[in-house]
């Protein structure tokens, strides 16, 4: 910080007639008085670097939770929508949105969305993430925000349908969601990336600590 050495060199060449004066208010004195000073700050670099790593895992979960989930949710949505309005006395079968054909259709893109989350999304973090314990604290999150959107309309067909008709339309149980979300893919070793890094984290604790491999981390 320069700034009393420059008010200093200021007053020295604004009073260069008395700059050899001896008095204590003495130009010259006052410039070897100000010496520029040296300001030290310091920034928590793990803080920011555990910061952003937690930001960028939940948008990674909250991402590919969504795949799964956003038609359930629209679903879902509506029905509730319904049970607290005026028109929520009748029957929900009763609306083009729930019919049983409709939710047949729900099933099925259901079902193709979880095999694309087990043949796609899970390769890919496998090629970066090999530990399966790594994996697993990215995974926990994303298929409890999968299971309990499901369990919300599980609830609203058992109510509205009949056993046959729930058999109909190929309604998976909770039981047959979990099992399908669970389902193990095995990942060629030599396909994972060389320099893919460990991201260890600590959901519970809101913190994430990166571990390096190859020199590098994988946010």
């Amino acid at each position: 910080d320069f700034a009393d050495t420059r008010t200093a060199l200021s007053r020295l060449v604004s009073q260069r007639n008395a700059f050899l004066t001896l008095s204590a208010d003495n130009s010259l004195l006052g410039l070897a008085r100000a010496p520029p000073r040296v300001q030290q700050t310091q920034r928590n670099t793990k803080k920011e670097l555990e910061r952003e790593l937690k930001q960028s895992c939940e948008a990674l979960i909250a991402l590919f939770a969504s795949q799964v989930v956003d038609p359930i949710a629209s679903w879902v949505h509506k029905a509730d929508g319904l049970a607290h309005s005026a028109q929520g006395g009748g029957s929900l079968r009763g609306h083009a949105f729930a019919g049983p054909e409709k939710l047949k259709e729900l099933m099925q893109s259901l079902q193709t969305a979880v095999t694309n989350f087990n043949e796609q999304n899970l390769p890919k973090m496998q090629l970066y993430l090999p530990n399966p314990q790594t994996r697993g604290v990215l995974l926990t999150p994303i298929r409890t925000s999968i299971t309990e959107s499901y369990a919300r309309l599980h609830a609203y067909i058992l109510a509205e349908y009949s056993p046959e008709e729930y058999l109909a339309m190929k309604v998976w149980s909770p039981q047959d969601l979990q099992s399908a979300l669970q389902r193990a893919v095995t990942v060629d070793p030599s396909q994972r990336a060389n320099s893919a890094g460990e991201a260890t984290l600590e959901l519970a604790g809101g913190s994430y600590a990166a571990g390096k491999e190859d020199g590098q981390v994988l946010a």
